[in-house]
């Protein structure tokens, strides 16, 4: 297995030295460039790829703006201490939920928001009942000011998937994935993503009890069969339904799915072992 990341911090005069295999991957690839992740609770997450052979390199590292959260479910005084927020930014780094310090009466403050244009959205995970979510808030983020919101949290939207009757019942080892994007313009919006999947049930259907409203992504596949997807493509895409607030129900076209197998022989035709085999996704 490849080896993890290694961490260093900084010396008092902000240089900070790691190691790295010159070698890695099931073929032993020489490493040419390495991905660095600089991160200070005052200052904006700095980092990218670094070519190897420069030994050296100084980051400049950034101010931004600080930026207070909180969510109330029903009226402004029943606040959820539970709520985690997420806010877009470069490269979809530096907004992630250990970045934020949890304060009393339920509020979260982030001193180091890059500048620009940022959504925000909060989300409560509940392990009973439906996830809870605010509304998107568009805001210019401020070097050196305080931006603070109060959000009102709601269930998403109820998405029910079957799969359609192509598929024998009972449905075996069934599993609908969704990947919902959205519906905002915004081209850092990689952190306000949401991914998520479930089992279905004997009858083939999937239930999610709370989605956030957006451009929903979906995928199926079960014993025998894969979710087909729109037609015009020389490849398995996703279906793309738009999720309305309430129940939503979508049937998914399926298909059979094949089996494909490979061997590996030398010259001689020798079956050769331990060969690493890749093979291209089912979906796009």
């Amino acid at each position: 297995a490849d080896p993890q990341a290694s961490l260093s911090v900084t010396d008092t005069e902000g240089w900070a030295t790691f190691s790295f295999p010159r070698f890695m991957g099931p073929m032993d690839w020489e490493v040419g460039t390495v991905t660095i992740r600089i991160d200070h609770p005052d200052y904006c997450v700095e980092g990218g790829e670094q070519e190897v052979e420069t030994q050296e390199k100084t980051f400049s590292l950034k101010k931004g703006a600080t930026v207070i959260v909180s969510g109330y479910i029903r009226n402004e005084k029943d606040v959820d201490p539970t709520v985690y927020p997420q806010v877009s930014a470069p490269r979809w780094i530096g907004t992630e939920q250990f970045r934020w310090n949890r304060e009393d009466h339920g509020r979260l403050i982030h001193k180091a928001i890059p500048s620009g244009s940022r959504h925000l959205r909060l989300v409560s995970l509940r392990e009973k009942g439906a996830h809870l979510f605010s509304d998107f808030v568009a805001f210019n983020a401020v070097v050196g000011e305080t931006h603070e919101f109060h959000l009102e949290l709601r269930p998403g939207a109820r998405l029910e998937v079957e799969l359609d009757e192509s598929v024998l019942r009972p449905v075996k080892n069934g599993h609908v994935h969704v990947f919902v994007r959205p519906q905002i313009h915004d081209v850092e919006a990689g952190p306000l993503f949401w991914l998520t999947w479930r089992e279905t049930n004997e009858d083939g259907v999937a239930v999610f009890e709370s989605l956030p409203l957006g451009d929903t992504e979906v995928i199926a596949l079960c014993d025998g069969a894969i979710s087909r997807g729109p037609e015009g493509y020389s490849f398995a895409v996703p279906d793309v339904i738009s999720l309305a607030e309430g129940a939503n129900r979508f049937q998914i076209p399926m298909g059979r799915t094949a089996t494909f197998k490979v061997q590996t022989v030398d010259e001689g035709g020798n079956p050769v072992g331990n060969v690493w085999v890749a093979f291209g996704p089912n979906v796009h």
